[in-house]
């Protein structure tokens, strides 16, 4: 079965998130990423934003458009099955047969005359083509007793972070706001390493994402990360 099928994307989002590395690997994760979806006019009949304010949560439609693998596995690596491999279809992989992802994001307000829309609770890179916007409705997409499979058994456990006094003193320089601050704390609870790094346990290496403007250095070791030096992007 090989149906040809087109699709346009109806807009992009902007979010904080520049790279892979340090994108959160599921929606939600971190409710202080914060972003905007521009829609373009060319797809996006008028009126089609009615009554989407009215609605506290959506689903996006996108596509994992920075992907650069060539072939698709049949079983992945998880991050938090420690190495195990498990089916595809049973993980939410971005590498799949149609690179397509599905979030459930925070709506915190809708502009109708320009076209956008704030979310929060994102997991998409920068510049991320968006295909389509869904009200999450709960009666009907929430269902009772669900059951996890292998994630009943995974401990999400999340890290403690700090800041070096060379990290506080670079955010006093730069000025930097709160709502930075809280980003970049709330995306380093999470293990970013990928399995060969968890494996080796290297706490001294240092580790960069980019973040909004900005270059964050960081260390992860056991239950702690520890923001290293922040340093301003200027081009």
């Amino acid at each position: 079965m090989d149906i040809p099928l087109t699709l346009r994307p109806i807009g992009i989002i902007r979010t904080p998130f520049k790279q892979k590395f340090g994108t959160p690997r599921q929606a939600g994760l971190v409710v202080t990423a914060r972003a905007q979806i521009e829609l373009s006019n060319d797809h996006v009949p008028t009126g089609a934003l009615a009554g989407l304010s009215q609605f506290s949560h959506i689903w996006l439609l996108f596509h994992f458009n920075r992907n650069t693998n060539e072939t698709i596995s049949g079983k992945v690596h998880p991050p938090r099955l420690g190495g195990q491999k498990m089916g595809l279809f049973a993980t939410r992989s971005p590498h799949r047969p149609n690179p397509i992802g599905l979030s459930v994001v925070k709506l915190e307000a809708v502009d109708e005359a320009k076209g956008t829309l704030i979310v929060s609770g994102v997991d998409m890179i920068d510049g991320t083509p968006i295909f389509d916007i869904k009200p999450y409705i709960e009666q009907y997409d929430q269902v009772s007793q669900p059951e996890s499979g292998w994630l009943e058994q995974q401990q999400d456990s999340q890290k403690e972070v700090i800041w070096s006094n060379q990290a506080l003193q670079n955010a006093e320089t730069l000025k930097l706001d709160s709502k930075i601050r809280h980003l970049i704390t709330d995306v380093l609870k999470h293990d970013l390493r990928n399995q060969e790094d968890r494996r080796k346990q290297q706490p001294d290496k240092n580790y960069r994402t980019l973040l909004e403007n900005y270059d964050v250095h960081f260390t992860q070791s056991g239950s702690m990360s520890t923001v290293t030096d922040i340093i301003k992007k200027t081009t």
